[in-house]
C-alpha cells in the first residue's frame, strides 16, 4: 500500500508541473502546452481515484458517463472541442481534489494569487501597462481573460484561506481591485468590487465604515492617477455603453433556432452567423457547454445547484457566494467551464464533492484533512 506521504510527494510534484505548464499555455497561446497540463492533469486524476474508496466516486462517474457520451457525439463538428473539454475537466478536478487531499491549497490556491497580484503590480507599475498592453499580454487572449485569471485566483484564495480556518487578508482583496482597474474592462472592475464588498460583509463587518471611507480614497487615487481623464475612462471600460452587448443576440439567435435534436444533443455553431463571425467564440461558458454536451448541461447544473444548497446549509455562505460570483462571470466569456485554472474555484461550484474538507471543524487548520481526518477522501 502507497503511504501518504509518498503519495503526496508524487502528487505535489505533478500539480505543481500543472500549474507551471499552464502558465506557459496562456502565456504563450500554445496547444502543445495546454495538451500537456490536461494529461498531467488527468494522471493525477488516475492517482486520486485510486487512491479513493470505490464507492466515493460512483455517483460522479455515472454523471459524466453520460457526458462524456454526449461530447463524442459532437466531436466532429467541434473539432474535438467536446471531448476536450471532459478532459479538462477531469484534469482541474484531479489537480484540485489533490492539493485538498494532500493539504497543498496554501502552495496551489493562495501563493499562485499572490504571484498574480505581484505580476501585474509590477506590469502596471513598473512597466506602465494599461488596457492596451494588457490585451497582447497573454499570446491569443485579451485582457478579459486576463482579469478572469485574476478573478479565479482571488477566489481560489479565499476558498484555502476558509479550508485552512482562517479569514482572508483584506489587504491582498483591495490589492486586487486596484490592480483590476488598469485593465479597464467592465467585469474585471465589476466582480473585484463585488468580491471585495462580500469579504467585507462575511468577515469585516465591524470595521465596513473604515473601509467604505477607504475605499472613497482609493477613487480619489483612481482619478488622479489617470489624470482625471473619467470620460476616456469610462470610453475605455465600455461602461459608457452600459451591458448590453453582441452576447446577448449570439443567445438569443442560438435558442431561436434550436430543435429538438439541438436541445438535447446541443447545436452546431457553425450555422449561427453571429457566432461564427466570433469565430465560432459563443462568448458564454454555459451556451458552450450546451453546444458541445446537449442535455448533459443539466447534470452540470443540478450538481452545481445542490453543491450551493449545502454550503448554505453548512454555515459556509462565502463559500456560495464565491460559487455564484464565478457562475455570472460564466455567462460572459468561455474563460471559464472549462479551463486550465478552473481548479482553482472548483471547491465552490462543486462544492458536494469538497464538503468533507470543509465540514466537521471550524478550525481545519489545526486538525488537518487527509489521511489522518475522519473527512477524508483517501485511504484509510
Amino acid at each position: 500500500m502507497t503511504s501518504y506521504k509518498s503519495m503526496r510527494s508524487v502528487c505535489a510534484t505533478l500539480i505543481f508541473a500543472y500549474v507551471a505548464l499552464s502558465c506557459a499555455a496562456f502565456y504563450l497561446g500554445d496547444l502543445l502546452f495546454r495538451s500537456l497540463a490536461v494529461i498531467v492533469g488527468c494522471v493525477v486524476f488516475v492517482l486520486m481515484i485510486w487512491w479513493a474508496p470505490k464507492k466515493n466516486i460512483i455517483v460522479l462517474s455515472s454523471c459524466w458517463a453520460v457526458i462524456c457520451l454526449v461530447a463524442a457525439i459532437n466531436m466532429v463538428w467541434s473539432d474535438h472541442r467536446s471531448l476536450f473539454l471532459v478532459l479538462i475537466f477531469f484534469s482541474c478536478l484531479g489537480v484540485s481534489w489533490a492539493a485538498f487531499e494532500f493539504q497543498l491549497t496554501k502552495y496551489l490556491y493562495e501563493y499562485v494569487f499572490i504571484m498574480f497580484l505581484a505580476l501585474t503590480f509590477f506590469l502596471v507599475f513598473l512597466f506602465g501597462y494599461g488596457y492596451k498592453e494588457f490585451n497582447v499580454f497573454l499570446e491569443g487572449s485579451s485582457r478579459n481573460v486576463y482579469s478572469a485569471l485574476m478573478l479565479a485566483s482571488a477566489v481560489g484564495y479565499v476558498l484555502s484561506v476558509i479550508y485552512r480556518g482562517e479569514k482572508p487578508a483584506l489587504f491582498l482583496i483591495v490589492l486586487f481591485v486596484m490592480l483590476s482597474y488598469p485593465l479597464y474592462g467592465r467585469s474585471a472592475i465589476f466582480f473585484s468590487v463585488v468580491l471585495l464588498f462580500s469579504v467585507l460583509f462575511f468577515y469585516y463587518r465591524k470595521t465596513l465604515f473604515f473601509c467604505l471611507f477607504c475605499f472613497v480614497l482609493f477613487l480619489v487615487f483612481s482619478y488622479i492617477y489617470f489624470d482625471g481623464q473619467i470620460d476616456g475612462y469610462a470610453r475605455g471600460t465600455n461602461f459608457e455603453a452600459g451591458l448590453e452587448s453582441e452576447r446577448f443576440d449570439m443567445l438569443a439567435d442560438y435558442f431561436k433556432g434550436l430543435d429538438v435534436n439541438g436541445v438535447f444533443f446541443g447545436g452546431d455553431f457553425t450555422v449561427y452567423p453571429s457566432i461564427e463571425a466570433k469565430g465560432g467564440n459563443p462568448h458564454n461558458a454555459f451556451l458552450r457547454l450546451h453546444g458541445y454536451w446537449g442535455v448533459g448541461i443539466s447534470i452540470l447544473l443540478f450538481l452545481f445547484f445542490v453543491s450551493q444548497i449545502l454550503a448554505v446549509q453548512d454555515k459556509r455562505a462565502m463559500i456560495a457566494f464565491t460559487a455564484f460570483l464565478i457562475l455570472v462571470r460564466s455567462f460572459f466569456d468561455i474563460v471559464y467551464l472549462f479551463n486550465l485554472f478552473d481548479y482553482l474555484f472548483f471547491p465552490a461550484i462543486l462544492y458536494f464533492f469538497y464538503r468533507p474538507y470543509y465540514v466537521g471543524n471550524a478550525d481545519v487548520s489545526r486538525i488537518g484533512v487527509g489521511r489522518d481526518s475522519n473527512f477524508s477522501w483517501g485511504k484509510q
